[in-house]
């Protein structure tokens, strides 16, 4: 541990518990409250409260009411409950069904009559959740709803069943901009912020995702936070068979030449798991294990992609005692693929494999230090890679074909990832009543990480070649040979390491001034540090990141909320930020053509050798502003409509230094549009910079419809519809790349990337609808359930290489320049329209819990056929299909849970 990490450490604790202050709920759990009354409305103070869940370790909690006649019980499980208000004198009411969910808080109103009869008033409450004190606007995804979906089961993908998420792109960001959690620690690749750990789909008790009006607590994020909650054991045995099945024969294809050679094919697919919890000792003692074995064989057009994970995962929940309670789970899965690249130019030969073990776990804490204060401590991380070897060995050369647009030989790169994660999250909860005008919900905390990476990237044997580049003169002959020639790459690899260092405080309140009005506030500061081996720390910025919102239940009953927000929200500070700097890291691409005398013609160096890091870097940042209103309608269902701006700034690039760049004027050849594309003089002799492009941004302004229906009365639903616009000049990719994303890349290693920049993002789905939905019918065994989504197509636009100057293609002295022809974003896909269902017939098995469904689901049920990529590249391929959505396709499976 560096010395900066144990000091930040103990100033963060210190913090921590001098503080008198959080919220009443954490990442992880949930929070109730109400207000008990009489039959003329007024407060009943002294009044029992108790509470009870399946889901609660411990025991039923109780509590007495106020001198208002408030209650609360923070930081609970999420689930079920029953809450029992008695009082001598008046009749005793229990409230049955009061649904809690992951970062909310239920408030409650209960009503006691004077006792007349002895027996106790059962009442059932409303499923509708409508929070009157947050300024937020979540989704939440429990296990019913997820297991009861027709879904491919990949656990990353569920974020895409939310409103306002498509392609894993959260609101306009790009999709490095998510923060990957697992039961609130985050868990995403310290190398660009990507997805890193894949958990199991069944283990997923409930899915959060936290985004707009996020409170200080919530940071290292520009799209939106995807909080996975593990299950947990129980006081009573509860346990899952499944397994999922579907194979070529099962799926359909799609007509018309177009497609021929892209489509899709599923020749077999199985996912098995087998789980149980329950108590070792009751009330004292949890367990929780699960096994799960994938592997699917695919094709999209090529060779067969074979996919196989298994994983194993062991949660064990203890309550130590009355005030302590502990929470520890392991993850050990591998990732492997044989042939992951491969497609209809992509043999098995050319691609790589994949071998990617890793184990994942979680630690936390939680200690009740007085009736109304709480401090929750976690600890999680990983240590895993994931190898992209090459097919054919170390020893082979890749090449490609230029007359038959084929790879072969061998893969023509390798790519090695280690990394390593550890992260503390702690945080001390507050309540204060009756406190400076109101009651106030504090909460102060921190989060440490350490995170190291390294990443290795080369060619077999040092180079790939590029048969049938071209035809030219051979230099090698005294005749004029106008022949074929080779391109050959030489050199260009790089071994990059990097350590990740980040702290993290934060101090927010609710504090509602009044029974109807809340006014959220707080304050994140963020502080990053970036070290390579030989130089240690190169990399240091400080990032502090306001919050002010307000909730206000216009109605007074708790059924109409008016709710606000603004809020600063920092990218996450990843290796990529920094890492390119390591001297000695980066060996510069040399290109040579080879003819077929054998004579070599060496070009030189295509790109720079050296990168360092600009002083005073600021940390990119998002602006955020959201307004909206919840309604409870009945019936268990609310309606929400938000509105959301967000502005995306100080975008890290590597920009070139030390360049000589000619302008130089000409006309787009394919689109006749005049531009001003850069001729690079010395690309051998620069130095690219890390630094903040006040050029670069990104806009997003959206307006979201949504209406929820949790699981009551045999149905659910949620249904949602999003208006937006996504603009910008650094596009919104679901990972970073040579074309724009959050991270530093070679986006902008010239001027030449801004030509035509300004436009509609890759990722503008103007119009999204998702109809997600189960009915069950108990008298027939049957139980339906749905998937519907539209969206507008993706952008895309051409990019030349042909700038007209004087009759002819200008011939650039750093070679080939890609460039945007016509505005970003000029072009767009055909919108995808698909449905999925399901039907399962299932029956009860031994007691009232035991049940055993078959069932069948089916995917793109209309068989829609569309590309998901298309070349944009000028020439005779141009707009010629690359990829595809998959074909209607067949899934069988069978559950059997207890």
């Amino acid at each position: 541990m560096t010395s900066r990490f144990r000091s930040t450490l103990g100033m963060a604790l210190c913090a921590a518990l001098l503080a008198s202050g959080a919220w009443a709920q954490s990442k992880t759990t949930a929070a109730l409250t109400g207000t008990v009354t009489d039959e003329s409305g007024a407060a009943v103070p002294g009044a029992s409260v108790e509470v009870s869940s399946p889901s609660l370790i411990g025991g039923a909690r109780t509590s007495v009411t106020e001198e208002s006649g408030r209650f609360r019980f923070p930081e609970v499980a999420p689930g079920l409950y029953s809450v029992t208000v008695s009082l001598d004198g008046f009749q005793t009411v229990r409230l049955e069904g009061v649904t809690l969910v992951t970062g909310a808080t239920q408030d409650v109103a209960v009503k006691l009559g004077v006792a007349t009869v002895s027996e106790t008033l059962v009442v059932t409450a409303d499923a509708a959740t409508v929070d009157t004190a947050s300024s937020a606007t979540n989704t939440n995804l429990d296990s019913d709803y997820l297991q009861n979906l027709p879904t491919g089961r990949f656990q990353p993908d569920v974020l895409n069943l939310a409103p306002g998420i498509n392609n894993d792109v959260a609101f306009g960001s790009a999709g490095s901009g998510l923060a990957y959690q697992l039961d609130g620690v985050d868990t995403s690749d310290p190398e660009g912020g990507t997805a890193w750990s894949f958990v199991n789909y069944n283990i997923v008790e409930e899915v959060q995702l936290v985004g707009l009006g996020a409170p200080a607590e919530y940071g290292s994020f520009t799209g939106v936070v995807f909080n996975s909650v593990t299950k947990s054991g129980g006081n009573e045995y509860k346990g899952l068979v499944d397994a999922y099945y579907s194979n070529k024969s099962l799926s359909d294809s799609f007509s018309g030449e177009e497609f021929e050679g892209l489509n899709p094919t599923n020749e077999s697919f199985i996912d098995t798991t087998a789980q149980i919890g329950g108590p070792f000792i009751q009330d004292k003692l949890w367990f929780f294990v699960s096994a799960q074995y994938f592997k699917e064989e695919s094709s999209n057009g090529g060779p067969i992609r074979t996919e196989e994970s298994p994983r194993l995962f062991g949660k064990l929940s203890w309550q130590l005692n009355e005030q302590n309670s502990i929470d520890g789970w392991l993850e050990w899965d591998r990732y492997d693929i044989i042939g992951r690249g491969a497609d209809s130019v992509t043999p098995l030969e050319a691609t790589v494999t994949e071998d990617a073990p890793e184990y994942v776990g979680n630690v936390s804490w939680r200690s009740i230090l007085s009736e109304n204060t709480i401090l929750n401590v976690s600890y999680g991380g990983y240590d895993g890679y994931y190898y992209l070897d090459p097919n054919q060995g170390y020893d082979i050369a890749g090449r490609y074909d230029g007359a038959t647009g084929l790879y072969n030989t061998n893969s023509n790169f390798f790519y090695l990832a280690d990394r390593t994660r550890n992260q503390i999250v702690a945080s001390v909860s507050h309540f204060a009543d009756d406190f400076i005008k109101g009651d106030h919900d504090f909460k102060f905390g921190m989060e440490l990480e350490r995170s190291t990476v390294r990443s290795r990237y080369g060619a077999p044997t040092g180079v790939w070649f590029y048969d049938n580049y071209g035809y030219y003169d051979d230099p090698g002959t005294e005749e004029y040979d106008y022949v074929p020639y080779t391109q050959g790459y030489y050199n260009y690899s790089y071994d990059l390491k990097g350590t990740v260092e980040r702290q993290s405080l934060f101090a927010q309140d609710s504090w509602r001034i009044t029974p109807t009005f809340t006014v959220n506030v707080g304050v994140r500061a963020e502080f990053n540090h970036g070290s390579v081996p030989g130089e240690g720390n190169i990399f240091d910025n400080t990032a502090v990141a306001p919050r002010l919102g307000f909730a206000w239940d216009m109605t007074r009953d708790g059924k109409t909320v008016l709710k606000g927000h603004y809020g600063r929200f920092f990218e996450k500070f990843v290796a990529t930020e920094f890492y390119y700097a390591r001297e000695g890291a980066y060996t510069p691409l040399e290109y040579r053509n080879i003819y077929p005398s054998g004579y070599i013609e060496d070009l030189g160096q295509v790109t720079p050798g050296v990168v360092v890091i600009e002083e005073d870097l600021d940390q990119p940042y998002m602006d955020q502003y959201t307004l909206g209103i919840d309604r409870e309608l009945g019936g268990g269902i609310t309606a929400s409509f938000t509105y959301i701006h967000r502005e995306k700034k100080d975008f890290i690039e590597t920009v070139s230094r030390d360049g000589i760049f000619v302008p130089i004027n000409g006309i787009v050849e394919e689109t006749g549009r005049p531009a001003t594309v850069y001729d690079y003089l010395n690309p051998e002799d620069d130095v690219l910079v890390y630094r903040n492009v006040p050029d670069l941004h990104r806009k997003y302004e959206g307006y979201m419809f949504v209406l929820n229906r949790r699981l009551r009365d045999n149905w659910q639903m949620l249904l949602s519809y999003v208006y937006s616009e996504a603009t910008g000049n650094i596009d919104n990719l679901s990972a970073s790349g040579q074309y724009g994303g959050d991270n530093a890349s070679s986006f902008l290693d010239t001027p030449n990337s801004l030509v035509f920049a300004e436009g509609k993002l890759t990722n503008d789905p103007t119009h999204a609808v998702k109809l997600q939905g189960s009915y069950a019918i108990p008298k027939l065994n049957l139980l339906f359930s749905g998937n519907y989504t539209f969206n507008t197509g993706d952008t895309y636009n051409l990019r030349s290489t042909c700038l007209v100057v004087d009759g002819d293609c200008y011939d650039f002295n750093q070679g080939t320049v890609r460039f945007h022809g016509e505005p970003r974003g000029s072009r767009r896909l055909e919108d995808k329209s698909e449905l999925d269902l399901r039907a399962e017939w299932f029956m009860n098995v031994g007691d009232a819990d035991g049940r055993f469904g078959i069932f069948l689901d089916i995917f793109n049920v209309t068989n829609q056929a569309r590309f998901t990529l298309v070349q944009d590249r000028a020439g005779s391929t141009f707009e010629e299909g690359r990829s595809t959505n998959s074909p209607r396709t067949y899934r069988f499976g069978a559950k059997y849970s207890f």
